[in-house]
């Protein structure tokens, strides 16, 4: 994708087919991603106001990491552009 916010928002029909097609899978990778998701900014804003860019830049690759599980494709090319 050349920019992030040209990616889709959401490619749940792909990331499903990649989990051969187990809804139930799908859903609990989703179910993570939500529960996870404030734990890891919390430490991302952490590094970032502690002006500790080497935590950042792992942040921001495993976030990037977590979207692409999801199928978040726009989140992860956000990350992509700030990691």
């Amino acid at each position: 994708m050349s920019a992030w916010n040209d990616a889709p928002l959401l490619e749940k029909a792909e990331t499903l087919q990649r989990l051969g097609g187990d809804q139930g899978l799908l859903l609990e990778l989703y179910r993570a991603f939500a529960e996870d998701a404030p734990i890891k900014f919390a430490i991302l804003r952490k590094a970032m106001d502690d002006g500790d860019s080497a935590t950042a830049t792992r942040r921001f690759h495993a976030f990037k990491g977590a979207c692409a599980a999801i199928g978040a494709l726009r989140c992860k090319e956000l990350a992509l552009t700030l990691e």
